[in-house]
């Protein structure tokens, strides 16, 4: 029996804007709670370190800025665990009962390929997830401005109760990208996309390469100090300056 198509919502539910604001800001949290190492070590992971190697700046683009920050707090590992993971417990300290249910959701969300089935002005989106063959419902006010409908997306999902939607980061992926990321001849008749979903290291390697793929150079802004850092976009995606939002007080 096939599973029932999930519906969209006549309306975004009650204490949505709180979520997504949550599900950037802990994510933000636990990359600033890692350590420069770590920082620098995603970094050259990423090809986004300085040409001596010694320092890492912050690119004004806002999507190296959201790469970063996923990679650290997700990808990341410190003692075996990602950061997001071995940072829960300082993070969760004086968080809200709601809160502590977004950051345990942040642990548990994964990455996953999609598809976009439809969209729902206002709303958000259908996605087909080509990993699971699973359908779901993504909630997101600007989603149609950013994807068509029968776009691919790497992205990640946080399920709160009934509400699903996005850490701030999608990817776009084509089916050239897919060809040239996984390296494989690719057997006939078969996508890319079937050949990943049936692989779960090749899976974990479609991430990671599609994290690394270089972003284009911008003008760089130091990680600590500075007034120009702290007038520029604040990395966490809210669209405020650094120095009244996520840099506050620092």
């Amino acid at each position: 029996m096939m599973p029932a198509i999930p519906g969209f919502p006549d309306t975004l539910p009650a204490g949505f804007d709180h979520q997504l604001d949550s599900v950037t800001h802990l994510s933000y949290q636990a990359w600033k709670w890692a350590t420069k190492a770590e920082w620098d070590r995603a970094a050259g992971e990423m090809g986004m370190l300085l040409s001596d190697g010694s320092t890492y700046l912050l690119g004004e683009s806002d999507p190296a800025n959201a790469r970063l920050i996923e990679w650290v707090a997700f990808e990341t590992q410190r003692d075996g665990r990602p950061i997001i993971t071995a940072a829960a417990e300082d993070l969760g300290r004086g968080l809200s009962a709601g809160d502590l249910d977004i950051l345990a959701a942040l642990q548990r969300s994964s990455w996953s390929l999609m598809r976009i089935e439809e969209h729902r002005r206002g709303i958000g989106a259908r996605m087909c997830d080509l990993w699971t063959d699973e359908q779901r419902i993504v909630l997101s006010r600007r989603l149609e401005q950013q994807v068509p409908v029968g776009a691919h997306l790497l992205v990640r999902t946080v399920t709160v109760g009934d509400c699903t939607t996005m850490t701030a980061l999608i990817a776009r992926i084509t089916q050239e990208v897919l060809d040239r990321l996984t390296g494989s001849i690719l057997e006939s008749g078969r996508s890319a996309f079937e050949v990943i979903a049936d692989d779960p290291e090749l899976r974990r390697k479609f991430v990671r390469k599609t994290f690394a793929l270089p972003t284009v150079p911008r003008p760089a802004i130091p990680l600590t100090g500075g007034n120009r850092q702290r007038n520029m976009p604040c990395p966490c995606g809210s669209g405020r300056k650094f120095k009244v939002c996520c840099g506050r007080g620092r």
